[in-house]
C-alpha cells in the first residue's frame, strides 16, 4: 500500500465523528461500552492479516506474483474487496439488503490507522452502495477507533478479532479451510496466541483447537506434497475439509512414522486426483486397506499407477486449483487405476471379514455361554427349566451342525 493509509490518525482526523452509540467488548481485561464514531469510507482499509482474508490473498498473490500490500490504497481495497464479494456471494447479498434497508445495525472495530479489525462485510456492503447510489446514508462506517498503542499489539489485536469474529452472524462465514487455517498461521506459524488463548477466544475446547491444529498441517503438508506450497486457497477451492478430517483420522490410528509416510502419499494423491464420488469416502476405504496385510501390495501398485500423476506435478512450476482441476482431475485413465486399485484391496478385505465373521460370531456365542449363572439354573421353576432347556438343545443341535461342517473340511 502506499503511503496514504500509513498516516491516518482517525481519532485526530476532523472528518471523522462521535456518535451517540457504543459498543462494548473485551480489551486488555476490561470490558465497558466504548463509543463508535462515523467513519469515512475512504479512511479505511481491509486488514490483510485477517484469518478470512488471508487466504483469500494468497491466491492473489499466487496468481500476480507480488504482495498485495504493494498495490496503491483503493486498488489494494478495491482487489480485497472483490475476492470478499466472491467469497460468499449470499452472506453478502443478504448483509446488503440488510443495510440497504435499515442501515448499519453493528459497530465494527478499527484501528486508530485505519484499518479493520471487525466489520469486512458490513463495510464491503457499505463500500458498494456507496458506488451505486452516492447518498450520504452509505459513505460512513460506524465503528469503534482503538487507542493508537494497540496497533503495535498483535496478540490483542488477534485476541480481539476471534472474540468478535466468531460471534453473531459473521461466524457464518468462516470457510472451514480458512478456519483451519487461521489457527496454523496464529498458533503455529507466527506463534501469537498458544492453542488454549485461541480455543478461549472462540468458545472452543483446547482439545478441540489442537485437532484443528493438526488438520491444518495435513493442508500444509499436502500442499508442500503438491508443489503449492502456501496456496491455502486451493484447499478452499477443492473443498478438501471432509478429506482431511478422514485423513486426520487416520493418521491417528498409525503408530509408527514410516507406515504414516507411505499412508499418506496414497492419501494426499488420491485427495488431489478424487478418482470417484465423493473422495472421503475414497479415505474410508483406505483407511481400512492402510490397517490390512495388504496395505504393501496395495501401496507398490498405487506407486506405478500413479506415475503419470508424478509426472504432472513434476513438469509444472505454478500448481493452481485450475490446473489440478482441467489437468490433473481430467486424466480418466489416472483416476479409473487408481479407483480400480483402491475398489480391488477394498474387496479383498470385504471377503476376508466375510470369512473371519464365522468366528467373531463364536466368540460372542462362548462369551454369551460364559455369562450364564450356573447356579441360578438349579434355582429356576419347572416351567423355566424346561424353556431353559429347549434353548439349551436347539444351541446343541447347531453346535452339531458346525461341528460336522468342520469335519467336512478337515
Amino acid at each position: 500500500m502506499s503511503s496514504g493509509f500509513q498516516n491516518i490518525n482517525l481519532k485526530e482526523d476532523t472528518r471523522v465523528d462521535v456518535s451517540e452509540i457504543t459498543k462494548k467488548f473485551s480489551l486488555r481485561g476490561q470490558t465497558m461500552p466504548r463509543p463508535v464514531y462515523r467513519i469515512p469510507l475512504n479512511l479505511l482499509h481491509y486488514n490483510n492479516k485477517n484469518g478470512r482474508i488471508a487466504t483469500l490473498i494468497s491466491k492473489w498473490e499466487s496468481e500476480n506474483g507480488y504482495s498485495i500490500t504493494e498495490l496503491e490504497d483503493e486498488q489494494y481495497n478495491e482487489t480485497i474487496e472483490s475476492y470478499i464479494i466472491k467469497s460468499n456471494k449470499p452472506a453478502f447479498e443478504k448483509t446488503m439488503k440488510s443495510i440497504k434497508s435499515i442501515s448499519q445495525r453493528e459497530a465494527g472495530v478499527v484501528l486508530n490507522d485505519g484499518c479493520i479489525i471487525d466489520g469486512n462485510r458490513r463495510y464491503t456492503c457499505l463500500r458498494r452502495l456507496y458506488e451505486e447510489t452516492s447518498s450520504p446514508e452509505f459513505a460512513y462506517f460506524e465503528a469503534v477507533i482503538l487507542d493508537p498503542e494497540i496497533s503495535s499489539d498483535e496478540k490483542e489485536i488477534k485476541r480481539l478479532e476471534l472474540e468478535l469474529q466468531h460471534g453473531q452472524d459473521e461466524k457464518v462465514s468462516y470457510n472451514p479451510i480458512e478456519a483451519l487455517i487461521d489457527v496454523y498461521k496464529t498458533c503455529e506459524e507466527e506463534k501469537i496466541l498458544t492453542t488454549k488463548e485461541y480455543a478461549d477466544n472462540i468458545g472452543k475446547s483446547e482439545s478441540a483447537v489442537k485437532k484443528d491444529l493438526e488438520q491444518a498441517k495435513i493442508i500444509v503438508d499436502f500442499l508442500d506434497y503438491i508443489g503449492a506450497t502456501g496456496k491455502y486457497y486451493i484447499a478452499v477451492d477443492l473443498q478438501l475439509d471432509a478429506s482431511v478430517f478422514e485423513i486426520y483420522n487416520i493418521k491417528q490410528k498409525i503408530a509408527d512414522e514410516e507406515t504414516w509416510e507411505k499412508a499418506k502419499i496414497v492419501l494426499y494423491e488420491n485427495m488431489l486426483v478424487k478418482p470417484k464420488g465423493d473422495v472421503k469416502f475414497v479415505m474410508r476405504d483406505i483407511k481400512s486397506i492402510v490397517n490390512s496385510e495388504y496395505f504393501d501390495d496395495y501401496y507398490n501398485e498405487h506407486l506405478r499407477i500413479a506415475k503419470p500423476l508424478e509426472e504432472a506435478l513434476k513438469n509444472n512450476n505454478d500448481i493452481d486449483s485450475a490446473y489440478i482441476i482441467n489437468d490433473i482431475r481430467s486424466n480418466d485413465t489416472l483416476k479409473k487405476n487408481m479407483a480400480d486399485n483402491v475398489d480391488e484391496y477394498s474387496a479383498k478385505i470385504s471377503i476376508e471379514n466375510i470369512k473371519k465373521l464365522p468366528i467373531e460370531k463364536m466368540n460372542d456365542i462362548a462369551e454369551s455361554l460364559s455369562k450364564i449363572d450356573q447356579e441360578a439354573i438349579t434355582y429356576m421353576s419347572t416351567d423355566d427349566k424346561n424353556n431353559f432347556k429347549e434353548a439349551f438343545n436347539d444351541v446343541k443341535k447347531k453346535v452339531e451342525e458346525i461341528e460336522r461342517v468342520l469335519n467336512e473340511v478337515n
